[in-house]
């Protein structure tokens, strides 16, 4: 037991130097440890977990839940989605040919392995290989909250040979996470699902709970929680291109300054302005108090500031379509916006920054125009979507505002007959405004009752709540919406809030931001840009994608493989420096495209139960994922021959949807 127990903190001493330190504070080896016959249980405070050996608990376990599956994930059947015309082709080719060839697929998985497992509770981890061994998982996530489970299982359990089978080389993940914080481990276990190798392999996602704990059961609740999905779909090739054309012009035929965030708080409040009808019965508060906070404006609000004689200090817009111009343009007709300055993503409309004199671009992590463009890692705005008003938030935290308050900010809305305040565009009649989403379900709203929301704005709820529970610099939130209740935020009257001062701090501090935001110029263009090596890199990567599916003799199971290994050179993380074979951009314009197909092959190679049909089906698929990726790499080819030249590029009006 002492050798075992010896190996294991040498492991641990290697892998994570906090944990080892902190399994090291707990003894030596074969305390908690209880012999049963040639077996062994755990005793902690005064009970045995088990009440038997572990390997005998563990291996009745397990088969039990094997026999029941429960607790797995299965995707509802996909559909082709017109949005994405690339997909909607593969879809209904893969299938149409599958059905020529009388392939049979069944209701339900006949194929039961599971490219992600969850694991509740570590005991003596007994338990541990048999699930990788069943499920063949390639991400595995060991969640325990005492850490004297895993100091116990040192004694009797190898974690360095456990942890090998999971070779990041093959494109496997190894997750042990360690807390007390339930609302924490769970959002870390989404996160992990979201962005190690692929979210197109949810399908058949397995949950295993070893003993039950109220956090334990918490998180498996909130990862099933249908308001919540576990992903969302990455942006289309088309949107990811748009974003690098509206970048590509915006920096070669601008001069902006670019985003940099503060190192240090400020003493100087930011009022976050969203466009919910809530803000009506605050704008006496948010007049009253302007002189002492940064106004920041968020998409639609700037017309209601604007029409009650509010002049924000900054104006933000995140989203890439041309609604958002046409909006400020409408507000531009009746007020001069030209002086209030413009804090950007690079993806905007390129007409927009016309509007306005002072402009400043940041960089948006996670879609293909960062790694390509972006100058710094400081010169993004984390969590800056999906709202504008996340992005108003995301921004004042960036500058150092030492309290945060939100007006507006009702994501969904108390009664349906009610979407923006009164003297936005939508509620003018200037702009065309229809519920896209449903408000179906009913939250806790911030002062009490019940508003009504959509799961997509409960994403944008979740994004607002990472910044005090995450993000936050010693700094406060008040949310003085009357919309849904967002935690971290306390509720607050507008009528409460009175600041002292002659607003020589706020101004002050404007002026700090503003000289600390850098100049972009031609150079750091051409820099970013070169047309050629672009359709070079686009070749090699499709070469190398389609090289995964070439071999016409693969069968059912290395097909499967094949669609893991696209997956895994399709990564979710985007980072300035080049990948190791300069791919990064163009992975990224491939990435959310390529997933919906991805997830398409996987739904429907898991639900063919007869050998022969999955062979026949097998190599349908990998056919037809070869045309799709070389699709891909035309579509791709041709935008870039059209950005090739930038003093002859001219903006493409397949992105211009008026």
């Amino acid at each position: 037991m002492t050798k075992v127990f010896e190996n294991n903190l040498e492991f641990f001493r290697e892998w994570n130097a906090e944990l080892h330190q902190a399994l090291v504070s707990f003894g030596g080896a074969g305390e908690n440890i209880v012999a049963v016959d040639d077996d062994w249980d755990l005793e902690l405070d005064g009970q045995r977990l088990y009440g038997m050996g572990a390997k005998l608990y563990a291996n009745a376990q397990v088969k039990s839940y094997w026999e029941q599956q429960a607790n797995r994930l299965h995707v509802s059947t996909p559909q082709p989605d017109p949005a994405a015309p690339e997909v909607h082709e593969f879809f209904m080719s893969t299938l149409r040919r599958a059905t020529d060839a009388n392939v049979t697929f069944f209701e339900n998985r006949a194929d039961l392995r599971a490219y992600h497992l969850v694991v509740f509770g570590v005991g003596l981890g007994e338990h541990l290989s048999a699930l990788a061994n069943l499920t063949n998982c390639k991400n595995i996530t060991i969640v325990e909250s005492d850490i004297r489970h895993v100091h116990a299982s040192m004694n009797t359990f190898d974690w360095r040979q456990f942890k090998e089978r999971f070779d990041p080389a093959d494109g496997c993940n190894f997750n042990l996470l360690l807390h007390e914080d339930g609302v924490l481990v769970g959002d870390t276990i989404r996160e992990l699902i979201r962005y190690q190798n692929s979210a197109a392999f949810l399908d058949g996602l397995c949950m295993f709970q070893h003993y039950p704990r109220p956090m334990f059961q918490q998180i498996a609740g909130a990862l099933t929680d249908p308001t919540n999905p576990l992903v969302f779909s990455p942006g289309f090739i088309h949107d990811e291109l748009n974003m690098i054309h509206n970048s590509y012009f915006n920096l070669s035929k601008q001069t902006p300054r670019i985003f940099k965030s503060a190192k240090k708080t400020c003493n100087v409040p930011a009022f976050v302005i969203g466009s919910g009808p809530s803000l009506d019965n605050d704008l006496e508060a948010i007049k009253a108090n302007h002189e002492n906070a940064i106004i920041v404006s968020c998409g639609s609000s700037i017309a209601a500031m604007l029409d009650n004689g509010i002049i924000p200090d900054f104006h933000t817009e995140a989203e890439n379509v041309v609604e958002n111009f046409e909006m400020l343009r409408i507000v531009a007709e009746r007020h001069d916006i030209s002086k209030i300055p413009l804090i950007a993503s690079t993806t905007v409309h390129p007409d927009m920054p016309g509007l306005f004199d002072d402009v400043t671009f940041f960089y948006r992590q996670g879609i293909s125009s960062y790694p390509l463009f972006c100058t710094a890692d400081d010169a993004a705005i984390d969590l800056c979507t999906p709202t504008a008003t996340n992005l108003g938030s995301g921004f004042s935290q960036a500058i150092g505002c030492n309290e945060i308050y939100l007006f507006g900010v009702d994501l969904g809305s108390r009664s349906a007959e009610r979407h923006h305040a009164a003297d936005t565009p939508y509620n003018r009649g200037d702009m065309e405004f229809n519920w896209h989403l449903e408000l179906s379900k009913e939250v806790p709203a911030n002062f009490g009752g019940i508003s009504y929301t959509h799961f997509s704005y409960l994403e944008a709820k979740l994004t607002h709540e990472h910044l005090p529970r995450y993000r936050s610099n010693g700094q406060r939130y008040f949310n003085c919406s009357d919309g849904l209740l967002i935690d971290g935020f306390e509720p607050k009257h507008s009528n409460t809030i009175s600041f002292d001062g002659d607003g020589t701090l706020k101004s002050e501090a404007i002026t700090r931001l503003r000289q600390n935001f850098p100049s972009y110029d031609g150079e750091n263009f051409k820099m970013a840009w070169n047309g050629a090596e672009r359709l070079a890199i686009n070749n090699r990567l499709r070469t190398h994608l389609t090289a995964y599916v070439g071999n016409e003799k693969a069968d059912y199971n290395s097909t499967i493989e094949a669609l893991f290994h696209i997956a895994e050179h399709l990564p979710h993380h985007t980072f300035r420096e080049n990948h190791s074979d300069g791919m990064t951009t163009e992975m990224q314009i491939y990435r959310g495209t390529a997933e919906n197909a991805l997830a398409v092959a996987y739904y429907f190679l898991c639900r063919v139960g007869n050998d022969e049909e999955r062979g026949v089906f097998a190599a349908i698929v990998r056919e037809e994922i070869a045309k799709f990726l070389n699709k891909l790499f035309d579509k791709v080819d041709a935008f870039y021959n059209d950005l090739s030249d930038p003093d002859a590029a001219q903006p493409m009006t397949i992105f211009d949807e008026r």
